[in-house]
């Protein structure tokens, strides 16, 4: 049999997750996260997300009474978000805050910077920025990330708003 690749050119196209909750999954993901609302199909129990009027990024499928999966099912581990820039992650940040959204993780991979939180079903959100790809088509270090450090996300606020007097902490590493 012969090993199949698929094109490089192929990418993933969109998302759809099923949520308990129309109204608090918009408020999340619309409100917070800023996706906009690009259309309601199936009267309604669908709601079509996307980041800019031209894109269908993320379908939300209402299952009225459903229930996230025990944490040690198979299945969606998260759903990442790719930020063009540190500033407008920074920016998600100060938004996911003034929210009261709680991050789980904060990590800085070398060649991208990851922020975690849950959306209000349960199901795990990666909000990152990746280092641009060098011409070659590889990323900055040569390689995958294999290693990874927490970071302190004030240090992702001072960069959005280039102030060196918000506070350092002596034993977290600056994103990025």
């Amino acid at each position: 049999m012969n090993l199949y690749t698929m094109p490089s050119a192929t990418h993933i196209g969109h998302a759809n997750l099923k949520v308990a909750d129309m109204d608090r999954a918009l408020a999340f993901y619309r409100d917070v996260l800023g996706f906009r609302v690009r259309a309601t199909p199936r009267g309604g129990e669908m709601v079509v997300l996307g980041a800019s009027e031209r894109s269908l990024d993320l379908a939300l499928t209402a299952l009225s009474g459903g229930s996230p999966p025990p944490s040690n099912c198979t299945g969606l581990d998260h759903l990442a978000l790719r930020f063009p820039s540190r500033r407008e992650l920074a920016r998600a940040y100060r938004r996911l805050s003034e929210c009261g959204i709680a991050l789980t993780e904060a990590t800085d991979y070398g060649p991208n910077v990851s922020l975690y939180c849950a959306d209000p079903d349960g199901n795990g959100i990666e909000l990152y920025w990746q280092a641009p790809w060098k011409k070659d088509n590889r990323l900055p270090s040569n390689c995958l990330p294999n290693t990874s450090q927490w970071i302190w996300p004030v240090c992702l606020l001072r960069l959005m708003h280039q102030n060196p007097l918000l506070p350092k902490h002596p034993e977290y590493r600056e994103a990025g």
